[in-house]
């Protein structure tokens, strides 16, 4: 078990405690013991997994109620059904008849089992774990991606697109409203691969909008050209500046991308 599991190796002592007072004589005072104890175990294991998950103390629950809540976040509990039903039974039975004795078969088979539901139980939470980590990942990329989404909304926005981005813009916006917390690994994966789908195509527009015009499909072309300014007497002026103009523009509509000029003194 991995460092912070040790709290459940310290709870293996009861399986060893229950098993002692089971070898020893078989008499009602040992069997009632050894009942108490192996319940303890698995209602310890239970809390234990309880607060783990849902955050909060479980000791004052059913041990039916510690394994409904559990089933809820852990379906591979479900496995254990079987076994937590009997665990009620027995608890049922010692705790409301001071004279009952437990079956030693029974117990003797509560007792075997307590190890494996142990591992079983450190092995779930762990995937869980795992599980959980990668949803964080998965949740923290989709926010990313949302975020490129935008970003190149804005860009095709500010080279002439407008009818063309109404659907990403509504995307854009129900996605932000979104609660990602409420979302499973499946979902977020699919969700994912949308919007990353998305992101290429907004690209794709706006890298071709360098080529082709938004406006009336017409080509793209760069212009440059420079002008300098004099200053001084008229038959012997001296340059004092020179401006640089550089324009990305439709050579079929005028309508232009990039028009931008700067002055450079002398």
């Amino acid at each position: 078990m991995e460092s912070n599991f040790d709290d459940f190796k310290e709870l293996a002592e009861y399986i060893k405690l229950a098993s002692y007072f089971f070898e020893k004589e078989k008499n009602r005072k040992n069997l009632r013991i050894s009942t108490h104890l192996i319940l303890d175990f698995y209602k310890s294991v239970l809390s234990n997994v309880g607060s783990r998950i849902q955050e909060k103390n479980l000791e004052t629950k059913t041990i039916a109620q510690k394994f409904l809540l559990i089933r809820i976040n852990i379906p591979k509990f479900e496995e254990q059904e079987d076994l937590i039903k009997e665990i009620e039974g027995f608890r049922n039975k010692i705790y409301h008849n001071d004279f009952w004795v437990p079956d030693v078969q029974k117990l003797r088979k509560l007792i075997d089992h307590a190890t494996g539901f142990l591992n079983f139980t450190v092995t779930c939470l762990q995937e869980s774990s795992e599980r959980g980590k990668r949803i964080r990942k998965l949740k923290d990329k989709v926010k990313d991606e949302i975020y490129n989404m935008k970003f190149y909304i804005g860009l095709n926005e500010s080279v002439g697109y407008r009818i063309e981005l109404e659907e990403f813009v509504s995307k854009e916006k129900r996605l932000n409203e979104l609660d990602l917390a409420s979302l499973q690994d499946k979902n977020l994966q699919s969700m994912l691969a949308l919007i990353e789908i998305d992101v290429r195509r907004l690209k794709g527009m706006y890298d071709k909008a360098w080529i082709t015009c938004p406006k009336c499909n017409g080509k793209i072309v760069q212009k440059s050209h420079s002008s300098t300014n004099y200053a001084g007497p008229y038959d012997d002026p001296e340059p004092v500046s020179t401006t640089y103009f550089e324009t990305v523009e439709c050579e079929k509509c005028g309508f232009r991308l990039v028009d931008e000029q700067e002055t450079i003194y002398i």
